[in-house]
């Protein structure tokens, strides 16, 4: 059921896998941000995009068999732009 899930997500949007990891990394993190009404520059924003894709690589290889260096690349992508727009609010370098 989770592949079925990630499968028609990731296949429904006409990018690579990279980019797809991107793209949901920073919906998930705007959607935090969005529902808990914090602001983007607090490190407690990006703790929901962090757990969430360390969740989603543990499975992937622990149950799916994946190898641990494209889960963990994996991890990098979903989490390093939502990284980057966090600590760019936080030291001052973007304004809301």
């Amino acid at each position: 059921m989770y592949l079925d899930i990630k499968g028609s997500l990731f296949g429904s949007i006409p990018f690579g896998n990279d980019f797809t990891h991107m793209l949901f990394g920073m919906v998930v993190l705007l959607v935090t941000a969005i529902v808990f009404r914090r602001p983007v520059g607090q490190w407690a924003t990006l703790l929901p995009v962090v757990l969430i894709s360390a969740a989603m690589e543990l499975v992937d290889v622990l149950v799916y068999g994946q190898a641990a260096g494209a889960a963990a690349r994996d991890f990098v992508t979903f989490c390093l732009i939502p990284a980057v727009l966090v600590l760019s609010f936080r030291q001052g370098w973007a304004k809301a």
